[in-house]
């Protein structure tokens, strides 16, 4: 009796001993396999790691980007000329902090938004030496940004800083994650500086006491990150990913998609909203974004520099915008016009109606919202906020928002231009990044903001 039980308590044993062995075998050949798919061929790779900031692009390098856009990158990895320090006197230096989108993702440097800014106030300012630096990097999220920032960026005494992050934070393609919107041959380039960089989900310069305390979870996700395969695994699905929200992307825009989903919006929002709404609650992350700005305003305001929030624009607001019923969608379009011509006050009466009709419109109460801010009527401003604030189109604007009424920070209302506008060519088709005529706005929007706040002069460069 005794033989006879051994024998299937061993055979199982092998079993198991087997199918371990299989998987030991299949990982260390799909490690192999990955390293040689992720080979640079003798190419250097764009991005590099970095202890400030985590990673960043390569000085001194040249490269060409998804749609055949070159890029050249001064010593310090930045798509901008080389930065003269100690800074010469004249007009203002203004630093523009971001991620692709301030790059500028896709187009010629001469189409991003920090170069346009730079020639708009030239042209304002006649005479005065205007410099506006492009410090954007592809795939930073507010730590990587905030890192650069203590270790570097205030050290080139800026009068403006320009703050926009928030992408990547929301697409979870911050620190550690392969790049989310280069295609394949791009993040094989970036994909083992950014794998091997990371350590954590935030930047290491930011004090102990200004940062929620890690999670175990956190580590234990951040493990596999240095293994190659699992990076390429997670880079597959992200390209699914990408092609599945073009695709749905391009579905919604037809004539018959768009009214089956209007009647759907207009009879029950949630069937819209439900796939969008996230968990804000306790979420790392989110938590992690708030304490980036926060101390990014504080660090800046240290050294007298003054800082403006640039809110990022989302194809998602003019697709929710188009599912309202006609006299609610032109009411909103009306109100981002009022914006504009600095009549929010009007604004704000005109979406106050809409909004007390359909307060179920999340694209119709984030509006309101932003007219609010600008109006100056913070609390109520703040209230609806939280309205919108689990779902993912308007998690991070929100947040910034909120950050800026606490902190009095000015902000650049961009998604409300983007709303306003009847053109269909202001993003690329992954639905994120920004297309040149999308820049102009943002440009529009920031001087307009620059002159409301009296920022235009600057100021003198001190002694270094």
């Amino acid at each position: 009796m005794t033989t006879g039980s051994t024998r299937p308590s061993r055979s199982i044993l092998r079993n198991l001993a087997l199918a371990a062995g299989s998987l030991a075998v299949f990982l260390i050949l799909a490690e192999g396999i990955a390293t040689l798919l992720l080979r640079s061929d003798g190419e250097p790779r764009p991005g590099i790691a970095d202890a400030a900031t985590g990673f960043r692009l390569r000085g001194k390098h040249t490269y060409t980007e998804v749609g055949g856009a070159l890029v050249r990158t001064n010593s310090r990895g930045f798509r901008e000329a080389e930065i003269v320090t100690p800074r010469p006197p004249g007009g203002p230096r203004v630093l523009a902090l971001g991620d692709s989108s301030t790059f500028g993702y896709g187009v010629s440097p001469e189409e991003s938004y920090p170069e346009r800014l730079e020639q708009a106030l030239a042209a304002r300012l006649p005479g005065r030496s205007v410099e506006v630096i492009n410090a954007g990097t592809p795939g930073w999220s507010s730590g990587n940004g905030l890192g650069f920032l203590v270790s570097e960026g205030l050290s080139w005494k800026p009068d403006i800083v320009l703050v926009s992050f928030g992408y990547n934070e929301q697409l979870g393609s911050g620190p550690g994650a392969p790049h989310y919107d280069y295609d394949a041959r791009e993040s094989q380039l970036w994909v083992h500086a950014i794998g091997d960089a990371q350590r954590s989900r935030v930047a290491p310069p930011v004090p102990d006491d200004a940062m929620p305390a890690p999670r175990f979870s956190d580590r234990f996700r951040d493990f596999p990150r240095n293994v190659r395969f699992y990076l390429l695994l997670q880079h597959g699905i992200h390209l699914f990913r990408q092609g599945s929200e073009r695709v749905w992307g391009g579905l919604k825009s037809s004539r018959l998609a768009s009214r089956v989903l209007a009647m759907a919006y207009r009879r029950e929002p949630e069937l819209i909203y439900r796939p969008l709404r996230v968990h804000v609650e306790h979420n790392h992350v989110l938590e992690a974004y708030v304490t980036h700005l926060e101390e990014t305003v504080r660090r800046c305001r240290q050294t007298g520099a003054a800082v403006i929030f640039v809110l990022q624009p989302r194809r998602a607001y003019q697709e929710l915008l188009h599912l309202l019923p006609a006299p609610e969608r032109e009411a909103n379009l009306r109100a981002a016009t009022l914006v504009e011509a600095g009549k929010s006050g009007e604004a704000v009466a005109l979406l106050a109606l809409s909004h007390a009709a359909r307060p179920e419109d999340a694209v119709t109460t984030y509006q309101l919202a932003l007219a609010l801010q600008l109006d100056g009527q913070d609390a109520r401003a703040l209230a609806l906020l939280n309205q919108v604030l689990s779902l993912r189109p308007f998690t991070m604007n929100a947040l910034m928002q909120q950050v800026s009424i606490g902190l009095g920070v000015p902000i650049v209302p961009t998604p409300l231009s983007f709303m306003g506008s009847a053109r269909e060519d202001l993003f690329f088709p992954d639905r994120y990044h920004t297309r040149e005529a999308g820049y102009a706005l943002v440009v529009e929007d920031i001087e307009r903001t620059l002159a409301e706040e009296g920022m235009m002069e600057g100021r003198e460069a001190g002694p270094e």
